[in-house]
């Protein structure tokens, strides 16, 4: 197997995980990939607090994290 198919087969299984798991969380607790981040990351966080400017960031990467 070469990079470029290594590369195909990873997106494939990405993109089957993201639609599963954004069916579940669709389903069961009527949010989206986007809530589900904002959600997140605000859970990680020090005091379940971030500056909006921190929250934009983490917000974009994950996004890039989606296309991927």
């Amino acid at each position: 197997m070469n990079i470029i198919d290594a590369w195909m087969n990873y997106s494939k299984f990405h993109m089957r995980i993201l639609k599963a798991m954004n069916h579940t969380l669709m389903e069961e607790y009527q949010l989206g990939m986007n809530d589900f981040y904002l959600l997140y990351f605000l859970g990680e966080a020090d005091e379940g607090e971030l500056q909006q400017s921190q929250l934009q960031t983490l917000m974009e990467l994950s996004q890039v994290r989606c296309l991927e």
